[in-house]
């Protein structure tokens, strides 16, 4: 199995509820990488990944010393770039509740860059839009095209926040998704929490049920539409997945966790479910694998952990 997985790397800065610095450390799309290197690692064969985001030359100091220690990284993808990573600090009024700073990101991967990769020797891609402006629609549009037989699982994540803040007080507003159905269409399956539900196709629609009465009927009224589950995370309250093409629903509860710090479970969530639906072709076995490594990231202090 090989799958490619699009989004940017991040220098996070935790501030914890008391307004302390809690930690410094890499983030963003990295969590992914290392919980999809431990699936990967675990399952024993010769799996893969590409990491299809730009590599931050004068960040290499920090960068390097992990993706040496990564198995399943493949040779292409990781494009250098003389911009720094994002730099994000992350501001937590509770575990389950944050507000995002960023002053500035790395650039938007193009097809340009894609085009340089074997597409069609990927299973499956994972597009997790870490700043929101990850990929264009236009290009996830000509991707989506262009892998008609790759599953694509989509994590709206930033897409909802708007413009980029630096001061702390004032984090990045959520707002709604111009041409929002454009993204949900060009996914198998897409990926969202509670807010991002509420916010996705705001003002018009606000409400979870809602949402997915309005993408079911989109995905009925038109074979141009290859979604097929629309999987809403819900914190320490678990996951429930949304079968669209059907009136299928089911929800998958989170086990006892000792939560040390939440930062990136939904980024370990989305590597994690698209893994093992590759594996199983079952929804039901992905949301209970993607919880239970989501959980298990709740419980570590730094993402290296899961290259122990």
């Amino acid at each position: 199995m090989k799958i490619g997985i699009i989004g940017q790397p991040c220098i996070d800065e935790i501030i914890a509820p008391d307004g302390s610095l809690r930690a410094s450390a890499l983030g963003g799309i990295l969590y992914s990488y290392a919980a999809l290197e431990a699936a990967m690692r675990t399952r024993g064969s010769r799996d893969s990944f590409l990491a299809l985001s730009w590599n931050s030359a004068p960040d290499q100091h920090l960068l390097s010393p992990l993706f040496e220690r990564f198995q399943r990284l493949g040779d292409a993808g990781l494009w250098s770039t003389v911009s720094l990573s994002n730099r994000v600090k992350l501001v937590y009024a509770t575990d389950a509740d944050r507000s995002e700073h960023c002053a500035s990101i790395l650039p938007s991967i193009t097809a340009s860059e894609l085009e340089r990769i074997a597409l069609d020797e990927l299973d499956g891609v994972f597009v997790n839009m870490i700043s929101g402006f990850d990929i264009s629609l236009d290009t996830f549009e000509w991707l989506s095209a262009r892998m008609t037989s790759t599953y694509i699982h989509l994590d709206v994540h930033a897409l909802v926040l708007g413009e980029l803040s630096a001061k702390i007080g004032i984090g990045r507003v959520t707002r709604g998704v111009e041409s929002w159905d454009r993204w949900i269409r060009n996914a198998d399956t897409v990926q969202l929490n509670e807010l991002e539900a509420r916010t996705l196709a705001s003002p018009s629609i606000t409400d979870e049920a809602a949402l997915i009465q309005t993408i079911r009927r989109l995905a009925s009224g038109s074979s141009n539409v290859r979604t097929k589950g629309i999987i809403i995370t819900r914190a320490e309250r678990g996951a429930t997945y949304y079968d669209v093409t059907s009136n299928h629903e089911f929800s998958i509860p989170v086990p006892e966790t000792n939560i040390i710090d939440t930062t990136g479970s939904g980024d370990v969530f989305g590597s994690a479910f698209l893994f093992q639906f590759l594996v199983t072709k079952d929804a039901v076995k992905a949301m209970r694998f993607a919880i239970e490594y989501a959980s298990r990231n709740a419980e570590m202090a730094t993402l290296e952990e899961w290259l122990r």
